[in-house]
């Protein structure tokens, strides 16, 4: 029952990356698939609720994110904006609605539910086609993560995938600072050059 309680706290927190080659140390992977395919599928309506509750239309948090994202970059709200568009026009008429679909559906099986569920949101993509697009992605992802994981046995053990689950978000995060840093020093080198 203790490993039970592990293999759910690490599924919880890490993901399908750190917590199913762990799971299958002490279940088969059908038993591994049905404990972790609910437990991303469900909260998924719920995190949309939370956006729609959050007191704020989907337009000012599009703009809120367009806003960083402008800031980030150092370019136009407006430009950003265009190209923000632009993306989704270019689903929409190279792919059509499916293609839009299907995209969640890869954006889930890569990021997960919560990002997958902002990516929808901003987007404006139906709420009940992006909730069955995202169900699609975690079957998917989770099947891709339990076949993964039982053929890398041998040569990854669940302590270095669950390490790996931790390093990536620190590895991204550590990317995103120095990210800010240059910019910081490009910025100052651009005011200094003018002088």
């Amino acid at each position: 029952m203790e490993q039970i309680i592990y293999f759910l706290l690490l599924a919880v927190f890490l993901g399908p990356v750190g917590s199913v080659s762990y799971g299958l140390e002490i279940l088969s992977p059908l038993e591994v698939f049905i404990i972790i395919t609910p437990l991303y599928i469900l909260p998924i309506p719920l995190i949309f609720r939370i956006f729609e509750y959050g007191g704020h239309h989907r337009r000012l948090y599009r703009m809120k994110v367009f806003r960083r994202a402008s800031d980030a970059t150092g370019r136009r709200m407006e430009e950003i904006l265009e190209y923000g568009d632009h993306i989704i026009e270019l689903f929409k008429d190279n792919l059509g609605h499916l293609g839009l679909y299907f995209t969640v559906v890869l954006f889930t099986l890569l990021f997960g539910v919560f990002w997958a569920s902002m990516f929808s949101y901003l987007l404006m993509i139906k709420r009940k086609r992006a909730i069955a697009s995202m169900i699609i992605g975690v079957i998917l992802g989770n099947i891709f993560w339990i076949i993964f994981a039982s053929y890398s046995r041998s040569l990854i053990k669940p302590l270095e995938m669950a390490l790996l689950a931790l390093l990536i978000p620190v590895w991204i995060y550590g990317v995103k600072r120095e990210y800010r840093v240059l910019k910081k020093i490009v910025k100052k080198l651009k005011i200094r050059s003018k002088t």
